[in-house]
């Protein structure tokens, strides 16, 4: 199957951010069940700020 220019991008991230001998592959239809057609990443739909409650901006 022919994968979209975002799902080779997302493969990629998940293959180098994982152990050497991790199935990928498995993990993205476990989590991401149509992975392999995907045009484009999820909108996001409101902005998280995340502070660590130090004073110096």
């Amino acid at each position: 199957m022919k994968l979209t220019a975002y799902a080779k991008q997302l493969l990629r991230y998940v293959q180098d951010y994982s152990p050497k001998q991790f199935d990928a592959e498995g993990y993205l239809d476990t989590y991401i069940p149509d992975w392999r057609n995907c045009k484009r990443g999820p909108k996001a739909k409101r902005i998280v700020v995340i502070d660590d409650g130090s004073t110096d901006n």
